[in-house]
């Protein structure tokens, strides 16, 4: 499996490596891609049904067009919000630890994906 990593312990290309990532930032994340735009969702199509009658529309509708505006609105705001955390150090998988080099030349740019391995 392939996974761009943080390097501190500097591993080499072909090396078993052990991965790490903050569990707790990952349910953040999780929570802040998945949850929200589906709360925002929900809180628009409420907010469409309540203000129905102020907009002298039928309330069903009022719903449908609030819960997909506030759910766009989610969606932006998610979009805006994953590029910021992508840069961010804290918010990356690290290689936390080396589990047991590569025997032989190491897997570089001269060899193709498929080129056979040891292991």
């Amino acid at each position: 499996m392939e996974v761009e990593a943080l390097n501190p312990v500097g591993a080499s290309p072909g090396d078993r490596v052990l991965i790490r990532f903050d569990t707790g930032k990952l349910m953040g994340i999780s929570f802040f891609l998945y949850v929200f735009p589906i709360l925002f969702l929900i809180v628009g199509a409420v907010l469409g049904q309540a203000f129905s009658s102020v907009l002298g529309m039928n309330p069903s509708v009022a719903s449908a067009l609030g819960g997909f505006a506030f759910f766009g609105a989610a969606v932006l705001v998610v979009r805006w919000g994953s590029n910021a955390f992508a840069g961010k150090k804290g918010y990356q998988p690290s290689v936390s630890r080396i589990i047991s080099r590569a025997e032989g030349p190491s897997l570089s740019e001269d060899c193709p994906r498929d080129c056979p391995t040891q292991g």
